[in-house]
């Protein structure tokens, strides 16, 4: 089996790892949101064993303290899994963005200089996959009418 590396899918790294950057961001945020509502919560609980004028060392106050604590694990754990989701998904999908744009640079560019291309062609699976037709028609069409 033909194994990758990571490098090989950063094809425009300043635009894909900008895009990871993102994504993680807005997962962070999302978490700290979702940590913060948890730990109101938390303090809720805790607000009402006092109000209910419970000893300070009371089982209860002891399982809220445990099941906040188990709580921030998980959300921790899957903020882990998400963010290792979230750089295999980013980059892959940024691949398939990043990938005919690279193609079509360096197809126009070979125009540019004066090759003559025989077709442009995209990887089965990439985005943008009905510009390649265009451009060869047009390319095509330029080059009768020259």
């Amino acid at each position: 089996m033909h194994r990758r590396k990571i490098s090989n899918f950063l094809i425009y790294p300043q635009f894909q790892l900008s895009l990871l950057v993102v994504n993680i961001i807005i997962l962070a945020l999302v978490l700290l949101i979702i940590h913060f509502n948890v730990n109101d919560i938390f303090n809720q609980l805790n607000f009402l064993g006092e109000k209910n004028h419970f000893d300070k060392l009371h089982p209860y106050f002891e399982f809220v303290e445990k099941s906040r604590n188990l709580m921030n694990t998980r959300l921790n754990l899957a903020f882990g899994a998400s963010v290792i989701l979230t750089i295999f998904i980013t980059i892959f999908i940024s691949h398939k963005m990043v990938g005919p744009i690279y193609k079509l640079k360096k197809f126009l560019f070979s125009v540019n200089n004066g090759e003559k291309p025989e077709k442009l062609e995209f990887r089965k699976g990439d985005f943008f996959n009905d510009l390649p037709e265009l451009i060869n028609q047009t390319l095509e069409k330029t080059r009768n009418d020259g």
